[in-house]
């Protein structure tokens, strides 16, 4: 059932960012984006997908995987209780599904040695403020997440990103 992923590299790419979306990940049939509503894709599936993709690329190459999870907080929702919603939760709420969509990124790191890019978590840091469409990042959300990115470059010894000598 993981026949959703594709892989067009070059060997000598150094790394292959990928992307957690909650509502478009799972998307590859054009369907909508839970498990059992409209024939949808579920996080497992999602999952399922990930672990082939970072199969394939370490059958080809030494490329380095990074992910870069999702938002599971916006400032948005302002719910007081999860009663009113049907089960499973993830079926229904964005914030919900993007929460166990990160924990799948999680084992997916642990299993097939993937770093994350924790938009989440810098993105609880700096606050809502940092998402002032609800959609787009700031200015300085997109440094921060660059930071991150160029450090786990750096962690995993990628040859062209290591740190400037300084004078």
């Amino acid at each position: 059932r993981c026949g959703g992923v594709g892989f067009t590299t070059s060997r000598s790419a150094p790394v292959i960012l990928c992307c957690s979306c909650t509502a478009t990940a799972g998307d590859r049939h054009g369907k909508g984006w839970t498990e059992g509503r409209d024939g949808g894709v579920g996080v497992a599936d999602i999952g399922c997908d990930f672990r082939a993709l970072a199969d394939r690329v370490r059958e080809r190459t030494t490329t380095a995987l990074l992910v870069m999870n999702t938002r599971s907080t916006s400032g948005f929702e302002t719910f007081h209780s999860y009663a009113p919603f049907d089960r499973p939760l993830g079926n229904m709420l964005g914030s919900v599904r993007a929460k166990e969509l990160n924990l799948m990124l999680h084992d997916l790191a642990r299993e097939r040695n993937v770093s994350i890019v924790d938009n989440d978590a810098i993105a609880a840091e700096l606050g809502a403020t940092h998402l002032p469409d609800g959609v787009h990042n700031s200015a300085t959300m997109q440094a921060e997440l660059r930071r991150e990115i160029l450090h786990i470059l750096r962690g995993r010894g990628i040859a062209g990103f290591a740190a400037r000598p300084s004078h």
